[in-house]
């Protein structure tokens, strides 16, 4: 499932053992070059974005791990996403998740 921080924060109260992942940019200055490169936001949407990234940033302890997508390198941030399902998977101790 694909949510945002806030969202993130709200499913780790609910479900304390659910594996969390982010998935970052490798520089604020990277992720402003794709922004700008897309042309799919206004001036202001785009400072809004950056502005809230930056505040995301500070937010990494909350997950259980960070995948950084390199530019051209989707393929690599799909192997690291699922070694950590892999990972999970073969924990001696699994993750207790109850709804």
């Amino acid at each position: 499932v694909k949510v945002d921080i806030q969202g993130a924060a709200t499913i780790k109260k609910i479900l304390p053992g659910a594996v969390s992942i982010i998935i970052m940019p490798p520089s604020m200055e990277d992720l402003v070059s794709r922004l700008n490169q897309r042309s799919t936001e206004t001036p202001f949407d785009l400072a809004l974005r950056i502005k809230t990234a930056r505040g995301e940033v500070k937010q990494l302890a909350q997950f259980d791990y960070v995948v950084v997508n390199k530019e051209g390198a989707v393929d690599l941030a799909v192997s690291e996403i699922k070694a950590i399902i892999t990972a999970e998977k073969c924990r001696l101790k699994q993750r207790e998740i109850t709804l």
